[in-house]
């Protein structure tokens, strides 16, 4: 949060996206994994089992230098702590927008 309150304060006119995150890329498959744990999900993973498209997305990194270079910021919150921390906010309102979603 700390992060999305100092690009609305120090950034004026948004012309690219900005980027925040620990700059470190994790593949798809191991982010998929991870949320299943954390989330304690008694679902079956089925990695794999609808063939590849040819310009499928192997893994993803936040490139953050502009917001680390240029405006200082730092990452305070390991990648781990905040997939719990977003996964029991989901779970705390998830009722509240069960309806919207349907």
């Amino acid at each position: 949060v700390n992060g999305i309150l100092l690009v609305c304060q120090k950034v004026k006119h948004l012309d690219t996206p900005i980027n925040l995150g620990s700059n470190n890329p994790i593949k798809i498959k191991n982010l998929v994994k991870k949320i299943h744990k954390l989330a304690n999900s008694k679902s079956v993973l089925s990695i794999g089992a609808i063939k590849y498209r040819p310009n499928e997305i192997w893994q993803m990194q936040a490139e953050n230098k502009f917001v680390t270079q240029t405006l200082g910021w730092k990452q305070s919150v390991s990648f781990d702590e905040g997939l719990n921390k977003s996964i029991k906010w989901y779970k705390i309102f998830e009722n509240r927008y069960e309806e919207q979603i349907k």
